[in-house]
């Protein structure tokens, strides 16, 4: 690497680290309906504002020994978690396509469904507004690109293939919301159906169907429907895992599992499907 991929890699894994921190204050406040800008950051227990330096991403949860200055309150370890993981799915973007135009955008879908997935992860919620106002965004970049033929690795390069991906992305995970809802609310469900309809179990939410529209606008149809599908396995695959494990979980989030599906995508996709088809046929 030459001392200009150095920059850009230290630069990459710097914003990394405080998109991360970022990603814990929307996961933390948007679902309480509070300010992502004020209060600056403080301790939930005693609600002391943190010092600069007991707000460095990972550095600072090491150095106070995961617990408050102010009260000794323990920090979760997810705060420093989430913070490695945005830095490290930052830095894979970085490494897959480099210090060009098209890290600056799948970083940012990479910064929106980790936001996503946590608030999903802890509420099986998902905002509309994290998802719809990206899908269109994800539409007008298509299109400038397309235009401008601005230079890049692009996975989605035309307005018409975005439109293809969100349609598609959307419309599968629609349509099995659509038929799980009506399979076990009709069988599984059966004598609570009858009595009355507004006792309906909803099997999976539209916010899952909102991340799809928005996944799907940036990687396209078919990457689309990988994502899906690994969707699927990973969480089936917790689901059996917590279960063998003795946990019976009622309800599993969908969208962790499917932005985790995506991310893969966007690096590895097309070889996947490569791999796939060349094993089969060949």
């Amino acid at each position: 690497m030459s001392i200009s991929d150095w920059f850009f890699f230290v630069l990459t894994v710097l914003i990394g680290l405080a998109s991360g921190s970022f990603a814990n204050v929307c996961i933390l406040r948007i679902p309480a309906d509070l300010s992502i800008v004020f209060p600056a950051s403080h301790c939930f227990s005693c609600g002391k504002a943190l010092l600069y330096r007991d707000n460095i991403p990972l550095l600072s949860y090491v150095l106070l020994r995961a617990k408050c200055r102010w009260c000794a309150a323990p920090i979760s370890p997810r705060y420093p978690l989430i913070e490695f993981l945005t830095c490290a799915s930052f830095t894979g973007i970085y490494l897959k396509f480099g210090a060009s135009l098209p890290i600056l955008v799948y970083c940012l879908l990479a910064l929106d469904l980790i936001i996503a997935s946590g608030i999903d992860w802890d509420h099986l919620w998902i905002p509309r507004f994290l998802s719809t106002p990206g899908t269109v965004l994800g539409f007008v970049w298509a299109t400038l690109v397309w235009f401008f033929e601005w230079p890049g690795e692009w996975i989605v390069s035309t307005p018409w293939d975005a439109l293809l991906g969100a349609f598609v992305g959307g419309g599968v995970i629609y349509l099995v919301r659509l038929g799980a809802n009506w399979y076990y609310n009709r069988y599984r469900n059966y004598s609570i159906y009858k009595e009355n309809e507004e006792d309906r179990i909803e099997t999976m939410g539209l916010g899952d169907v909102d991340l799809m529209l928005l996944i799907g606008m940036f990687i396209g149809w078919d990457l689309a429907l990988l994502t899906i599908f690994l969707g699927s396995l990973f969480g089936s695959l917790f689901g059996l895992v917590t279960r063998f494990c003795g946990y019976k979980l009622i309800k599993i989030p969908f969208g962790p599992y499917l932005a985790l599906g995506a991310y893969l995508c966007l690096l590895w996709g097309y070889d996947l499907i490569h791999w796939y088809f060349s094993g089969l046929f060949f």
